[in-house]
């Protein structure tokens, strides 16, 4: 059955019109000509067959009924605006801006956005990168990985996996290489190197009980996608450590020799200010980037 209601219109027009007792404000309020406002409440009081404004050289007043209606048409648009609101919020649509390292970022996750991007099309993502996430003295963003020991104090925090090293050279190299328990033979290999960690190769031989001899390095470099590049060229091994290792083994161009990982005490956590735990989009991204890392978990 059909129902019986007045144009949205002409409510919208009286409702501004009643707001500002004034055809001409209400006009520029809901950007329509004053002539516009005036014929919607003239079509109005013609559907309900009674006088809403009392109108007097120029100027209006709600008449006592008017007054009554206009009470009524606001509680009614008010709830109606309150339930739109509500179950808008509900599902995703706003843009989240995320303050990351660049390297995560181009080695990662950029990588993995457009299967986000496939479950979640009306949220936009805004990438900050910069060296030391969080950083709030020079960016404003919504969330951020962290990388250290304990998330820092003052926001909500997720943790997201723990930061392991582990041995990655070319599946050729694999090939060539001594059995796990028997690495003290590794010495026949050419260690590659990125000096931003000085002592990762004494630390990997550490966790085996060994100590580390320095060897050659046939390339050492402090860009660590450079040593990677090289491992996976074939040119040694390489000491690499997750997510920075996902296309390359995800393209088959290094592989992962040896089960030993050795992990240190610091962790990857997602932060976000405690003043953005209601927010209704964030757990989106959140539960997918948790999806995301499950590879770095397993043990």
């Amino acid at each position: 059955m059909r129902r019986n209601l007045p144009p949205f219109a002409a409510l919208r027009a009286f409702e501004a019109a009643a707001k500002h007792n004034s055809f001409a404000v209400a006009a520029e309020d809901i950007h329509l000509s004053a002539s516009a406002i005036s014929y919607q409440v003239r079509s109005l009081e013609e559907y309900l067959g009674f006088q809403l404004f009392i109108r007097d050289k120029g100027r209006v007043r709600l008449t006592a009924k008017g007054q009554d209606y206009y009470i009524f048409l606001e509680k009614l648009l008010d709830s109606l605006e309150d339930k739109t609101s509500k179950i808008s919020d509900s599902g995703p649509g706003k843009r989240i801006s995320i303050n990351l390292f660049r390297s995560l970022l181009s080695s990662w996750l950029l990588n993995l956005i457009p299967d986000f991007n496939q479950q979640y099309p009306e949220i936009e993502l805004d990438f900050i990168v910069s060296e030391n996430p969080p950083d709030t003295d020079l960016y404003e963003f919504d969330l951020a990985i962290y990388y250290g020991s304990k998330p820092p104090t003052g926001y909500h925090s997720q943790h997201l996996f723990d930061d392991y090293t582990t041995l990655v050279c070319s599946p050729q190299v694999a090939n060539q290489l001594p059995l796990e328990k028997n690495i003290d033979d590794l010495v026949e290999q050419t260690f590659l190197h990125c000096t931003s960690d000085k002592n990762e190769w004494q630390v990997w031989y550490a966790a085996f009980g060994k100590i580390y001899s320095e060897q050659h390095y046939e390339l050492s470099t402090n860009d660590r996608s450079l040593v990677l590049d090289a491992a996976a060229n074939g040119l040694g091994i390489a000491i690499g450590r997750p997510p920075f290792l996902q296309q390359y083994l995800n393209t088959n161009r290094l592989t992962v020799p040896y089960k030993k990982r050795v992990y240190s005490d610091n962790k990857y956590y997602l932060i976000y200010p405690k003043s953005l735990q209601q927010d209704k989009n964030i757990p989106f991204f959140q539960e997918w980037l948790l999806a995301q890392c499950n590879d770095f978990n397993e043990t």
